[in-house]
Order: structure tokens, then C-alpha cells, then sequence
């Protein structure tokens, strides 16, 4: 089963601009986001998906495969959706990371794909993921980390940016949801027409637009998948924490 990793690279980023290229330790962090892929899947199979020549110009020494798109997108997946197509090879499964996983376990990708190789063959299935648990209050009550659902089968329910559930009466474990998935090529080709309904609107949740549209999407629990950089505050935790210094 043919499965190919995809990393959506806006250079344009509105919360921090240059983002693919900003140095940690020197190296960019879209080249340590690549070599943590590349434990897990061979680089002939690796694919980065840019908005910029700046980014390809300055990495195409070190990353294989560019695919250069237009800048319009809103979301790496969106980018994803409407570009995977021009990579020539043909693939089962598609693992989407994002660049701003610089330090993302290869656990949290195994199990991402171990999870697709079950569902891949299965109807109403459309991508497999995995998610953390937590008992942090500030994640928990952060609006930039989905907090999910499950069924008994691990098929997320739903995903909110909300404290879900309640925890009215039974105090059960919150699951986080921030990670790598693993989407199949139809449902991946599928996602670009879909629009954004009530809850995905709602909820601003790509994720969601499978679950309106009566698909599947199975996750399993991992110890932990690592923070993303998405804005200036992540990139000063990490300096923090792993003394990580930070050129541009």
C-alpha cells in the first residue's frame, strides 16, 4: 500500500510570516519538520507544498520533492486538496504535516499510518489520525487546540475548541486533537468541494467537513504529539524549554 507524506509550507503566514525558513538551531524549521518525516517515510515520497520560490530556492538542496501552488489557500489542507494531484506518482494514503511540526514524535506518524493500513480498504472512511489526552486547564480551555470526541471504535465524533464533553456529572479525561493525518486519495480529491457548513463554520474545523458529509475518521491515543509553532509565543516556548536559538 502506496502512502506518500505531504508538508503544506505557507510562506505567507499571517501570525508569522516566513515561517518555513525561520532558523532553530540552524536549521529551518521546515527542514527539521522534513528529517522527523523522513525517519518514517523515504524521502522519494516526501513532498512539500509551497507558496514560495523563496522557500524552494533556499531548500532545494536538502528537501527532494517541491510542488509550488498558489498562495490563495486559507489552510495547509485546503493547499493540500487542490494540489496533491500534480504529484505524479499515485498514492493509497496521503500524511499531511504540517511545517510547523518541528519536533513531532515518530510515534504520533506510525501510529497515524498503522491506523490508515486499517481503515484504508474500509467504506465510509476517510482519513485516520491520532490524538493525546490532558488534564492541562490551558489546553483545555484553549481555542487553538481541538478537543475531540470518540466512539467506543476510536472514529472521532466530533471536534470542538470548546472544554468537550461537559464533565457535568462523570469526570472523564479530555482528548486533544493537534496532530498528523493520513487521508485517502479520494477523500482528499472529495475535500476540495466540500464547502464549510454550520459546523465546521462554527467550530472553524476542516476535520468537521468529513463528519458532515457522513465520513469516517479514526484515531488512537498516543502518549504525545508536541506542540505546533504557530505563532511567536510557540517559538519562545520552545526557546525556553529546549533552548533552541531562533534566527530569521
Amino acid at each position: 500500500m502506496k502512502i506518500c507524506a505531504i508538508i503544506p509550507a505557507r510562506y505567507d503566514s499571517k501570525r508569522l510570516p516566513g515561517k518555513p525558513l525561520i532558523y532553530l538551531n540552524k536549521k529551518t524549521l521546515l527542514e527539521k519538520t522534513y528529517r522527523q518525516v523522513s525517519k518514517v517515510i523515504d524521502e522519494k515520497d516526501i513532498y512539500v507544498l509551497t507558496d514560495s520560490n523563496k522557500v524552494i530556492n533556499t531548500l532545494k538542496s536538502k528537501i527532494k520533492n517541491f510542488v509550488l501552488t498558489p498562495k490563495k489557500y486559507d489552510t495547509g489542507v485546503e493547499r493540500c486538496a487542490h494540489n496533491f494531484q500534480k504529484i505524479k506518482k499515485k498514492y493509497k494514503g496521503y500524511l499531511i504535516v504540517s511545517c510547523d511540526f518541528p519536533y513531532i514524535p515518530t510515534l504520533a506518524l506510525k501510529e497515524t499510518i498503522k491506523n490508515f493500513r486499517k481503515i484504508a480498504n474500509i467504506k465510509n472512511y476517510a482519513a485516520a489520525t491520532v490524538h493525546t489526552s490532558t488534564k492541562d486547564k490551558s489546553i483545555i480551555r484553549s481555542t487553538k487546540i481541538p478537543k475531540i470526541i470518540l466512539n467506543n471504535q476510536n472514529d472521532i465524533l466530533y471536534l470542538s475548541r470548546s472544554p468537550i464533553p461537559s464533565n457535568f456529572k462523570k469526570k472523564i479525561t479530555y482528548h486533544v486533537h493537534h496532530g498528523p493525518i493520513c487521508i485517502k486519495s479520494e477523500a482528499l480529491l472529495k475535500m476540495k468541494d466540500f464547502e464549510y457548513k454550520d459546523l465546521s463554520s462554527s467550530e472553524e474545523n476542516e476535520w468537521l467537513k468529513f463528519i458532515e458529509n457522513g465520513l469516517k475518521i479514526k484515531s488512537s491515543l498516543v502518549k504525545k504529539i508536541s506542540r505546533e509553532i504557530n505563532d511567536r509565543r510557540d517559538l519562545i516556548f520552545y526557546q525556553k524549554k529546549l533552548f533552541v536559538k531562533i534566527n530569521k
